[in-house]
């Protein structure tokens, strides 16, 4: 049986559904006793800072996909989990981490955080396969009122980026979970080309049959909204570290990875925005 943590968020949802394709067995991790999952899937309550939730949710796993906040919890958090999986016996675990986590000096905040953490389970005596991720095209949906109402695309982003659609990565945890060949292998999770802010706008246009504009605040006018916004104050460091390292062309790389295990191009910024037209329609 396989162990899928942040069963309820994108990546997890997206991995829960592709191991389902493949008909395997899964049980779900989650914080909430009500969280609706896919049938047949088994539900696990607990948290990676709830110590005693994890040994029964790893009783009969064999391999787990790891999902943890890049947040100054992560690396107690994981050593927990760590801990949990050896002595369940787990024999294979699949980790999201992010685009050049192995860098010295670390390009960015959230590279920082995933490092020491990819260092702990690969140390940990566990099997592993880490797959990093560049930046997610489903947060291009948290642009959908400002696209649908006001034409507009907004983003601090000028360089090129190549976003990776989370369905792919839950395609490629669920190959790494399933299939022999991935142990001790590290993937990079990329789209199929790097994209500007206003080439994005105009894929938008052209999908959606009206002109969208593209707008660049910013760093500090787009941070200053997400902490009017509610955002903690680390997330949006964290951002806004991850800007810096994009608009330096962090984040262009394009990896071949996705269409070589896959057997199949990664999804592009078109297919998602094809695929969620109706979010940006008016």
């Amino acid at each position: 049986m396989i162990l899928v943590t942040g069963a309820t968020g994108t990546t997890g949802t997206a991995t829960l559904n592709s191991l389902i394709a493949r008909g395997a067995s899964v049980r779900a991790f989650t914080r909430r006793p009500d969280a609706v999952l896919p049938g047949g899937v088994e539900r696990a309550v607990g948290s990676f800072d709830d110590p005693a939730s994890l040994a029964p949710a790893m009783n009969g796993i064999d391999s787990a996909f790891l999902v943890t906040l890049p947040d100054p919890a992560m690396l107690a958090q994981e050593a927990a989990f760590l801990r949990a999986a050896t002595d369940a016996g787990v024999q294979h675990i699949v980790r999201l981490s992010v685009l050049d986590a192995d860098s010295v000096p670390h390009p960015h905040l959230v590279a920082a955080e995933h490092a020491p953490a990819e260092r702990a389970l690969v140390d940990s005596g566990i099997s592993w396969t880490i797959l990093r991720a560049n930046g997610f095209t489903q947060n291009l949906l948290a642009q959908a009122p400002a696209v649908a109402a006001q034409d507009i695309y907004v983003s601090p982003l000028g360089a090129a980026v190549s976003m990776v659609d989370t369905d792919d990565i839950g395609a490629m945890a669920a190959a790494a979970l399933t299939e022999p060949g991935h142990r001790g292998r590290i993937y990079e999770m990329t789209g199929p080309q790097a994209l500007t802010g206003k080439e994005i706008a105009a894929i938008f246009s052209e999908v959606l049959g009206r002109e969208i504009t593209h707008v660049q605040p910013s760093p500090r006018e787009a941070a200053g909204a997400l902490i009017a916004a509610g955002l903690p104050p680390l997330r949006v460091e964290q951002l806004a570290s991850l800007w810096a390292y994009f608009e330096h062309g962090g984040g262009a790389a394009v990896s071949d990875d996705i269409p070589r295990v896959l057997g199949r191009p990664a999804l592009s910024v078109r297919d998602f925005i094809e695929r969620h037209r109706h979010a940006f329609a008016r």
